[in-house]
């Protein structure tokens, strides 16, 4: 279940990417899942013209369908100035300036915290990235720790092994001695 709201909320952000390159404007992603079950995320823009949100819609279909996405259903193409796009669980709403303005449906659905504008997207971009990172250093120093404990167990095996062959050498020197000093007895 976490990693499907992941999946949405990364499949959101690479839509409201799609709509930024595309020179979408007033970009703002909405967090409906506990509003709604018709989807859990709203992803609104602004479009300069009719025929800018046609443009836009195309080029969220065709980014999208190269991950094999497919659109579920779409409304309002044939008039242009509020194109609504279902994706199951993320709808588009592409507007032109004026209705946008008039509808205004960013107020009946944010409840404050549950917006986010492509500079939040970033945000949340950069502290998954450190996170990451974070988890690939602590990992790092997890391994170096372990390999240096294995180290000294070598050396102090390694030591102990020496001492041992020492130990013997010293007695065989040692008895050797003794069977030198008997034999010079004899």
């Amino acid at each position: 279940m976490k990693d499907d709201i992941k999946e949405y909320q990364d499949l959101a952000f690479k839509i409201c990417d799609i709509l930024d390159s595309n020179k979408g404007e007033n970009i703002l992603l909405i967090d409906v899942s506990k509003m709604t079950s018709v989807a859990d995320y709203f992803v609104l823009v602004t479009a300069t013209s009719k025929p800018h949100t046609k443009a836009l819609m195309e080029k969220v279909e065709e980014e999208l369908e190269k991950q094999d996405i497919r659109i579920i259903r779409r409304d309002g193409v044939g008039d242009g100035r509020w194109i609504v796009m279902d994706y199951g669980n993320i709808v588009i709403h592409i507007f032109t300036a004026e209705l946008r303005e008039f509808y205004h449906i960013e107020k009946i659905w944010t409840m404050g915290k549950n917006t986010m504008t492509l500079g939040d997207i970033q945000k949340v971009r950069e502290r998954e990235a450190k996170s990451k990172l974070d988890a690939a250093k602590k990992a790092e120093k997890q391994e170096a720790i372990a390999k240096a404990k294995l180290e000294r167990e070598e050396k102090a095996k390694a030591k102990k092994e020496t001492a041992k062959s020492a130990k013997a050498k010293d007695k065989t020197k040692a008895s050797k001695v003794a069977d030198d000093n008997d034999d010079a007895k004899v």
